[in-house]
């Protein structure tokens, strides 16, 4: 069996729906995949806030898991969303989406593509820059938001110790050896196709969604049973193919005997 890895998925009739939950919780305080982009937007939204040392909307938030992540210093964040396809204006748009509420006046985003910089000013976001630009010094910035920029690219910026915070908003190529190794995932949901034969398809999901929780920090994998995700493993640390293969076949194969592989469900994001 195999694990392709992609970014994103479709929403689309009864396959594309799960239970609804508006506040992305259940009673053991796990984040449940959301149902549609505004519910992801959402959950990303809480994940940055309380990665950023901020009081979480969810019940039970503890004063102390807040006070432990502000203490952590400099916080870099990723956030990997899918979108249907990258466009300039996309890119911006979704920036604008994430952001919301997150960052202030003294936030400096700058962009992978001169394009998606374009953009994102003609919607009226503040402090946008290409991110081979120079930031001005009189500029009284110091967290920084990088959209769709690459580990070279992003390097050039980030040696500046003007920064108290940088949230990484969909990366390119960032590995946990070198520079994506500074980095926590604050938000990532990718949907999984468990496809057998006989016509027998059964839909996985991966989703780490920061919390105030205990577990808050795990990423964990869903196996849809009806209309309702059952999470089916939790762990610490980003589940790697082999892993993420054992424990969907595991699940899925109790009740199944036919399944013969997983792949990234290949649909993305629409706004329609």
């Amino acid at each position: 069996t195999s694990v392709a890895r992609g970014r994103g998925w479709c929403v689309c009739g009864e396959r594309g729906r799960v239970v609804s939950h508006r506040s992305a919780t259940i009673a053991r305080a796990v984040v449940l995949p959301p149902e549609s982009r505004e519910e992801a937007v959402r959950q990303a939204r809480t994940a940055l806030n309380v990665g950023l040392g901020r009081r979480s909307d969810a019940k039970g938030s503890s004063e102390k898991s807040v006070l432990k992540r502000i203490s952590r210093g400099t916080k870099r964040l990723i956030v990997d969303f899918p979108l249907q396809k990258e466009s300039p204006d996309t890119v911006a748009e979704l920036a604008s989406e994430l952001l919301d509420g997150v960052t202030s006046e003294k936030t400096v985003l700058c962009f992978g593509t001169r394009g998606a910089s374009d953009s994102a000013k003609a919607l009226n976001l503040a402090n946008c820059y290409h991110v081979e630009e120079s930031i001005p010094k009189k500029l009284k910035a110091s967290s920084l938001v990088l959209v769709g920029v690459d580990e070279s690219q992003a390097g050039l910026l980030l040696g500046s110790s003007r920064w108290s915070s940088v949230i990484a908003i969909n990366p390119k190529g960032f590995t946990e050896g070198k520079l994506g190794g500074t980095f926590d995932t604050a938000y990532q949901f990718l949907p999984l196709l468990v496809q057998g034969f006989l016509g027998f398809n059964a839909e996985g999901a991966l989703l780490k969604c920061l919390s105030d929780s205990p577990e808050g920090s795990n990423w964990d994998i869903f196996v849809k049973d009806g209309a309702t995700f059952r999470r089916v493993a939790s762990q610490a640390t980003k589940p790697d193919q082999d892993e993420l293969e054992l424990a969907l076949y595991n699940n899925v194969a109790e009740n199944n005997p036919l399944i013969k592989g997983f792949k990234a469900v290949k649909g993305m994001f629409s706004k329609d």
